[in-house]
């Protein structure tokens, strides 16, 4: 394929996929009842897989050398005096804290919502 049809698909599949998102659906039944359904689902799944946060405190990132770095100047009488100071590169990323049911959760409601008759699909928005 050449390389310039390979763009214009990719293109095209981009500004397709930017006129998309997902919803769910219940081909047979009547959609109101998404509201009470969505409710249902995400309290079950909350309750079976409540919220377990923990805390991971990163490793420090490799850093350079620490620098150290002299600024000289001379007075007025033909002295010179210098100034040395250290420079230091070292970094700590913040701690991330994370919950450790939210994916288990997230199955937990797609399971349940599945069982009252909703599918999750792919739904083009209106131009």
């Amino acid at each position: 394929m050449p390389f310039s049809r390979f763009v214009a698909l990719a293109s095209l599949a981009f500004l397709l996929s930017a006129c998309t998102h997902y919803a769910w659906v219940k081909p047979s039944g009547d959609p109101a009842s998404y509201p009470a359904d969505n409710y249902s689902c995400k309290q079950e799944s909350l309750a079976s897989a409540p919220p377990m946060y923990r805390t991971f405190m990163p490793s420090p990132m490799p850093a350079p050398p620490d620098v150290v770095k002299s600024d000289c100047f001379t007075d007025g009488h033909g002295g010179e005096h210098c100034k040395t100071r250290v420079i230091s590169h070292g970094y700590v990323p913040p701690p991330e804290t994370v919950d450790l049911n939210e994916e288990m959760r997230s199955d937990l409601y797609n399971a349940c919502m599945n069982a009252r008759g909703w599918m999750l699909q792919v739904v083009q928005d209106p131009e």
